[in-house]
């Protein structure tokens, strides 16, 4: 009962908070939605589950142990946390207010919102990523995880943007690759489009099972009354304005970690390169 009471109250304020007068949002009160909504302590492990990731797409390569840490180190020098919740912050000061925030404020300090982020947290470490893999199948089994993740997918584009990424990040990397270890020639990537382009949709649908995958994982522990409710309150507009404002900081953010991190990779391998 207290859960929906709870929820009840956040979607009347959540109403109101609409057709008032809206004030431009101040830092502090950014930093505080960072904090709370656990943007901040999940940023932490960006770096950990993109080396994650890449481990485990080494398998099965040719790539040697100092090939592999010059990489990881140039990943880990690209993917920094403070530059994906600075960017996510700047964001959400861009397209919010101070009563939308108030709101949002409030729904985190609750005790389903504590419920979840907590449980958000816990599924952004590199370990966590590990555990996600060998579950992989049980997770999948699981119908009624299964159907929120498409849910929530459909929400907030997480495999769109994961598809969005792999492409971005696959592009940048040969492009920067191509300059650094063919300099004084014009980069083509006609050839690598085309790859790409053929490859699309099997690219989009392995970003959606991982995404629905991602996501029966990261609630798994959390009761479907809650997940209802928390798909409820994603859909408020000012809730909705947060979720596109941090996505699209992380979005950017990425793009000029890939870029940084393209540029290291191409030195790496012209270095390995040579005789």
């Amino acid at each position: 009962m207290r859960i929906f009471l709870q929820g009840g109250i956040l979607l009347a304020a959540l109403f109101f908070s609409c057709v008032s007068v809206a004030g431009p949002v101040t830092s502090s009160t950014v930093d505080k939605l960072m904090i709370l909504s656990g943007i901040s302590k999940q940023s932490e492990g960006v770096s950990g589950m993109v080396l994650a990731s890449v481990q485990q797409a080494r398998q099965g390569t040719q790539m040697s142990d100092s090939e592999f840490e010059a990489i990881s180190q140039s990943m880990a020098d690209a993917f920094k946390a403070r530059d994906f919740v600075s960017t996510a912050a700047m964001e959400v000061s861009r397209v919010m207010s101070e009563e939308e925030a108030a709101i949002l404020l409030s729904w985190y300090q609750s005790d389903i919102a504590k419920k979840i982020t907590r449980e958000e947290e816990n599924a952004s470490t590199a370990e966590a990523y590990q555990e996600m893999i060998q579950q992989a199948q049980t997770l999948l089994e699981n119908q009624e995880k299964v159907a929120f993740a498409q849910k929530l997918d459909q929400l907030i584009k997480m495999s769109e943007m994961s598809y969005q990424m792999q492409l971005k990040s696959a592009t940048t990397v040969v492009t920067a690759m191509s300059s650094v270890m063919n300099k004084g020639q014009a980069v083509n990537l006609d050839g690598f489009m085309a790859q790409m382009a053929a490859q699309e949709q099997q690219m989009r649908t392995n970003s959606y099972q991982m995404s629905i995958l991602t996501l029966a994982y990261n609630y798994r522990n959390i009761e479907q009354p809650v997940l209802d409710k928390y798909l409820e309150i994603l859909q408020e507009p000012a809730m909705s304005k947060f979720t596109d404002a941090t996505s699209q900081g992380f979005q950017i953010a990425f793009d000029q970690a890939i870029d940084k991190m393209a540029r290291s990779i191409a030195k790496v391998f012209e270095e390995y390169k040579k005789p």
